[in-house]
C-alpha cells in the first residue's frame, strides 16, 4: 500500500458528532452520580441519625462505663460505613445482573432506525460494564456514606452521660 494515498483518522476525527455524544454521555453520568449521591447521603444520614436517636440511653451507658467520645463516634461512623458497603454490594450486584441481561438480550432501537442509519451502527444496543464508572460510583457512595455519618457521629460524641441516661 502506498502510504501517500491513504490518510488514517481517529474515530472522533471521522465522526465529531459521535465524540460530542460520548462527551454528553459522560456529562450525564456525573449529573446522575450527583443525584444518586444526594439520595444516598440523605438516606444514610436519616437512617444513622434515627438509629443514633433511638440509642441515646445505650450511648449514655457506654460513656458512663468509660467509652471515649471518639470511640463512640467511630462506632457510629463504622456502622454507617457498613450500611454503605451493604448498599454498594446490593446495588452493584443488581446493576451487574441488569447489564448482563441487556448485554445478552440487547435494547432494540429499530423503531428509530431512520435516525440511527446515519451513524452506521447496529439498531440493537448491547450494554457493557464500564469499570471506571463502576469503581468511581462505588468509591463515591462509600465516601458519601462516611461523610453523611458525620452529623450523627458528632451528635453521639457530644452526648453527656447523665443527660443520655435520663433519656428513655
Amino acid at each position: 500500500l502506498d502510504a501517500r494515498r491513504y490518510e488514517v483518522l481517529r474515530w472522533y476525527d471521522m465522526y465529531p458528532m459521535m465524540k460530542q455524544w460520548v462527551e454528553l454521555e459522560n456529562g450525564f453520568y456525573y449529573i446522575f452520580l450527583t443525584i444518586v449521591l444526594l439520595i444516598v447521603a440523605a438516606g444514610v444520614m436519616n437512617t444513622v441519625l434515627m438509629s443514633t436517636l433511638e440509642r441515646i440511653h445505650e450511648f449514655g451507658v457506654m460513656t458512663a462505663l468509660g467509652c471515649g467520645r471518639w470511640r463512640l463516634a467511630l462506632m457510629v461512623a463504622l456502622e454507617s460505613m457498613m450500611l454503605g458497603v451493604a448498599g454498594c454490594l446490593l446495588g452493584a450486584g443488581l446493576g451487574l445482573m441488569l447489564v448482563a441481561l441487556f448485554h445478552r438480550v440487547g435494547i432494540d432501537l429499530s423503531g428509530q432506525m431512520d435516525t440511527i442509519v446515519r451513524f452506521y451502527i447496529d439498531p440493537v444496543i448491547r450494554t457493557e460494564i464500564d469499570t471506571d464508572h463502576l469503581w468511581t460510583t462505588i468509591a463515591a457512595v462509600l465516601a458519601c456514606s462516611l461523610i453523611a455519618a458525620w452529623v450523627p457521629a458528632w451528635r453521639a460524641a457530644r452526648l453527656k452521660p447523665v443527660e443520655a441516661l435520663r433519656h428513655v
